[in-house]
């Protein structure tokens, strides 16, 4: 069995993006043997466990600044050792950042072992810039030793490119568990839900779902109510550093917004297909895996034209230039005028964004690099 050395700085019960596709994708590659580096970020977790088909691997003592900091050097350490009594045939690493640099470090040592790269960020260049300055030269490095990159979108691609890296980038989505965010809702489920929320049958539900951070624009969401009718309401689902402010701007809306929480992310499918329309107006996006889901889950669905969103959503879509709160509001009232309107072919979801398929990718990029 052809064993893989993973990094990732983050990783299940701390579920973004990257991290689903790191589990679904390996449930699915069962000819492989994973170990996967991460940090530990909380006290309560163990160090070891095994999670589906990964055997998880969590270093530091739980305190997250230290443990982000100090991974990719503990990361490279626990691998090295590892590898030494049983080698691995690939490391990949998931984000440039932390977990890259663990890679490079283990790629440095090991020149021999092939060295994959999957772009998963949605941060804008200019945070990224401000966070990598003084190790520059080192972080390009994550970028251009890699044997072969893969990008979720075409926007990370040309990152890559940016970077200088002269070799394959392969495009590869994340995905969507089709079976559960595809199908309907029973009417009295969807009623049951909404009641609970505070909703009338009468109310239009927006909905959005991502991290409370201030790249992905729930503040401009929020005040699109200002030019919203009075019975369209928000439903924001997940958690973050903003969420206290964003719910001190919703004060003045009078209970139109409506905060979830963190959830787990199997319970999703149920919020969205109790709601009329998704929305996120992202300051910048890797990809937006919440957009697919809400695809997937037949909502009509509006974004701005940033980052890997452009390549997800043609209809229902704000240039960055126009992504004020009375930009969105007009697209809002688009689809409230339309209740037929959805931006979502369901046959174009599993074709592209099912999770076998994109599984299948990954094992013919790994292929090529392991004899």
């Amino acid at each position: 069995m052809k064993r893989i050395a993973l990094f990732s700085v983050t990783y299940d019960p701390f579920i973004g993006g990257a991290e689903v596709a790191i589990k679904e994708i390996t449930n699915q590659l069962n000819e492989y043997e994973f170990d996967l580096f991460t940090a530990r970020l909380s006290a309560r977790l163990p160090h070891e466990e095994r999670i589906g088909h990964i055997n998880v691997y969590r270093l530091g003592s739980g305190r997250p600044f230290l443990d982000k900091f100090l991974y990719p050097w503990r990361a490279f350490r626990l691998a090295a050792q590892l590898h030494a009594k049983n080698p691995y045939h690939l490391v990949h690493a998931v984000i440039a950042t932390y977990a890259g640099l663990g890679a490079l470090l283990f790629k440095r040592k090991y020149t021999n072992v092939p060295y994959l790269l999957t772009l998963q960020s949605g941060d804008p260049d200019e945070f990224i810039n401000k966070r990598t300055w003084f190790w520059r030269k080192t972080y390009a490095k994550i970028y251009t030793k890699a044997d072969i990159i893969i990008a979720i979108s075409s926007w990370l691609k040309d990152r890559a490119k940016r970077y200088g890296y002269a070799g394959e980038v392969v495009i590869i989505p994340n995905g969507v568990d089709v079976s559960s965010f595809s199908g309907s809702q029973r009417s009295d489920e969807r009623a049951f839900i909404r009641k609970s929320w505070g909703l009338l049958d009468s109310d239009f539900a927006v909905v959005t779902a991502s991290r409370l951070v201030h790249k992905n624009g729930v503040d401009i969401l929020i005040a699109s109510l200002m030019h919203l009718p009075e019975h369209v309401k928000i439903v924001i689902a997940g958690s973050g550093e903003d969420e206290e402010k964003l719910k001190v701007q919703s004060e003045e809306f009078n209970n139109r917004v409506v905060f979830l929480g963190q959830m787990r992310h199997e319970d999703l499918p149920r919020v969205l297909k109790a709601c009329d329309v998704f929305v996120r107006p992202s300051r910048s996006e890797g990809l937006g895996n919440s957009f697919i889901e809400a695809k997937a889950a037949g909502l009509p669905v509006i974004g701005t034209a940033v980052g890997g969103i452009k390549d997800l959503i043609q209809v229902g879509i704000v240039e960055p230039t126009e992504g004020t709160p009375e930009a969105i509001a007009e697209k809002i009232k688009f689809v409230m005028q339309d209740p037929n309107h959805s931006s979502s072919r369901q046959e174009i979801i599993v074709q592209r964004y099912s999770w076998d398929v994109i599984a299948r990718q990954y094992d013919e990029e790994y292929k090529k690099l392991i004899a």
